[in-house]
């Protein structure tokens, strides 16, 4: 149905004034009718319009999550990896510090018992019977060395 173009009055009609009060009326609603068609089509263009810019919104904000999901999940593994890296650390640290203190528990006994041996060398009568000796055997050192 065209509505642009008004449809020809009979010639029967045209004369009563009723009737084209009704027909200027039937062509003002079609008027109408076809503006609000118009503006119809140019709403739903709009919301076609908003609908894809949302699904663009959408997909990209989805896209964006599931990354961050992944770098989470990567940061996680990262974290644990770190974490029993840590710990495994910290164990060989336990165990190279117990080493290192009984080390040097058995060298400060070893330096202890090398110290009583050598007071027990300086105590001992061949010792003191071999001082004169010692003095003598320097004395010529020095003298050679000159």
């Amino acid at each position: 149905m065209n509505l642009d173009i008004p449809p020809e009055p009979r010639s029967d009609q045209t004369s009563d004034p009723s009737m084209l009060k009704l027909e200027r009326h039937v062509r003002d609603l079609e008027a109408q009718l076809n503006h609000a068609r118009q503006e119809q089509g140019r709403i739903k263009r709009q919301l076609q319009a908003r609908l894809l810019a949302m699904t663009l919104e959408d997909v990209t904000m989805r896209r964006e999550f599931n990354n961050a999901l992944a770098e989470l999940a990567a940061t996680r593994l990262e974290r644990e990896r770190l974490e029993t890296e840590l710990a495994s650390a910290k164990v060989e640290q336990a165990d190279l510090k117990a080493y290192y203190e009984r080390r040097l528990l058995e060298e400060v006994h070893r330096g202890l018992r090398l110290e009583s041996e050598l007071s027990g060398v300086y105590a001992s009568l061949s010792w003191r019977l071999t001082t004169p000796l010692r003095w003598f055997n320097a004395r010529l050192s020095r003298w050679q060395q000159r």
